[in-house]
Formats: C-alpha cells, sequence, structure tokens
C-alpha cells in the first residue's frame, strides 16, 4: 500500500491510500446515501456471500454515490468488499 500525505494552509492534513485489489462485489442501491442505508444494504451483501460461501474481507467496504446532490431520483448507490 502507498500512501501520500497532503498538507493545505488551513491547518488540515488529509491522506490518500492507493490499495490493489483483485476483485470486488457490489451491492446497488438507490435514494440518498446514509450510514443507514449502507449499513442496511453492506448487510444484505455479507448475508448472500455468506450463503455461497465465498471468502470476502470482513472488515473493509467501500461506497460509491454517482448522482449529484440535485438528482432526486433514479439514484445509483453502491457498496462494494473485496472478495477472493
Amino acid at each position: 500500500m502507498m500512501e501520500t500525505q497532503f498538507e493545505s494552509t488551513v491547518n488540515y492534513t488529509a491522506s490518500c491510500q492507493s490499495n490493489v485489489v483483485n476483485c470486488c462485489i457490489c451491492r446497488q442501491f438507490g435514494g440518498f446515501s446514509s450510514r443507514k442505508l449502507i449499513g442496511e444494504n453492506l448487510e444484505s451483501l455479507h448475508i448472500a456471500l455468506d450463503r455461497s460461501r465465498r471468502w470476502y474481507n470482513r472488515t473493509r467496504f467501500y461506497t460509491a454515490s454517482y448522482n449529484d446532490p440535485y438528482v432526486t431520483s433514479n439514484r445509483h448507490n453502491e457498496v462494494w468488499v473485496e472478495v477472493a
């Protein structure tokens, strides 16, 4: 993993990490993304992967939201987990 540190003029430090991921499986969901919706969909994805007996990383997940904030319908969000 490669990590890069950034410093700004407003006394704030952010970091960017680069990870190599072989494969991810995602679950799509609509609506405005929130911790609650992410958690519900992550749990559903975990249940489906447990049933398939496929290995997945239980400690890390990724989220993606593809719409601008002013789009109110047909929103596209995803939660991803790494699989082997």
